[in-house]
């Protein structure tokens, strides 16, 4: 597979974006986590541990709680939704027939998918980073007291929400094949909540810190030991790429 044909098949991906909810999934659900954690602030202010509030800015106490809602409850949803939605548009015609008889190869389709959708959660989660700044700056606006002072620090706004999104790399793979090769819009869907909802338990237990057993934990570790994830992260994406492509590519299509 050449780079000519990678790039024709995340072109196509592309174009067909627009006939698809993806954009707007990906532009409207990471403002929920941010304007929950806006209103909750406005309501009750930033000192919700008070070992955090020794030893954290204004700004490192409100991102975290908007970035932990993100990251352990939001973002597999996001993924799973997503995911459907770009496997939705080929399922959904019975196109694929038409799509492997296309002087493209399936690699270079499957690789179209795969980036797109590393492509679009990007952008959503540069939507959720804008969205933090912006509601800081509001928490600003409506409460100096307290100290979401300017300049805003990028870096503490940034950094947090790009980890996770690398960390989310493993997940991200793992459900593009199962939207691939299910066309039910429900399973994918399904295993995004199931993820969610496992998260809640598991970070909130004594396995948190093994929470590298389970790729939809796995971005949660923003505020841990991040390290080992991220590699952990990286070779299982790489892994269960290599799977689901030899899988997508080997595949009848009736």
């Amino acid at each position: 597979m050449t780079q000519f044909t990678l790039l024709r098949g995340v072109w196509a991906e592309t174009l067909k974006m627009k006939r698809s909810l993806a954009l707007i999934v990906a532009l409207l659900l990471p403002l929920f986590p941010a304007f929950v954690n806006v209103a909750e602030t406005l309501r009750s202010g930033l000192a919700r541990a008070v070992d955090d509030v020794e030893i954290l800015s204004p700004w490192a106490l409100y991102l975290r709680s908007a970035i932990k809602l993100w990251v352990i409850l939001a973002m597999p949803i996001v993924v799973a939704i997503l995911s459907a939605l770009l496997a939705n548009v080929d399922h959904k015609p019975k196109a694929w027939k038409l799509l492997f008889a296309l002087p493209l190869p399936r690699g270079a389709i499957f690789a179209g998918k795969w980036a797109s959708l590393v492509g679009i959660t990007f952008l959503s989660m540069a939507v959720f980073v804008l969205a933090n700044a912006v509601g800081g700056s509001l928490i600003q606006a409506l409460r100096p007291e307290l100290g979401l002072s300017f300049p805003i620090p990028l870096a503490e706004v940034i950094s947090k929400p790009l980890l996770g999104w690398l960390l989310s790399l493993f997940m991200l793979t793992i459900h593009l094949w199962i939207s691939l090769r299910w066309p039910s819009f429900l399973i994918p869907i399904a295993v995004g909540f199931a993820g969610a909802v496992s998260n809640i338990f598991l970070i909130a237990s004594y396995l948190y810190s093994k929470s590298l057993v389970s790729p939809w934990a796995m971005p949660a570790q923003v505020y841990g030991e991040w390290q080992g994830a991220l590699v952990a992260s990286l070779i299982g994406a790489a892994c269960t790429y290599l799977l689901a492509r030899r899988d997508f590519v080997r595949r009848d299509v009736y």
